[in-house]
């Protein structure tokens, strides 16, 4: 199944967006698809989609990462903040200091 997301003028590269996520319906960011490719003006999507959270003439948005969250669900303790961390220097996931 493929879903095409339309925007009439945008001029885009060909297969700019390839590989990035859409989220077809910004009110529903848990409904999010890898773009397959894209023309001048659209986008085309691959996949398990559920065409119930998405219509003609909601606002999509196109972002780099899918399941980025600004918390996580833990089992035992709610919600916690997400986190994260370079790659080097201070607070780094590689630096030995354990205090973030």
């Amino acid at each position: 199944m493929t879903l095409t997301v339309t925007q009439t003028g945008a001029e885009w590269t060909t297969d700019e967006y390839k590989n990035l996520i859409v989220i077809p319906n910004v009110s529903k960011k848990d409904y999010n698809y890898k773009i397959a490719g894209n023309t001048t003006d659209t986008l085309t999507v691959q996949g398990p989609i559920n065409l119930t959270k998405v219509v003609a003439g909601n606002t999509f948005a196109i972002v780099y990462g899918k399941l980025i969250k600004d918390s996580i669900p833990t089992p035992n303790s709610g919600n916690k903040p997400a986190k994260f961390f370079r790659d080097n220097g201070v607070n780094s996931f590689a630096d030995g200091n354990t205090t973030v």
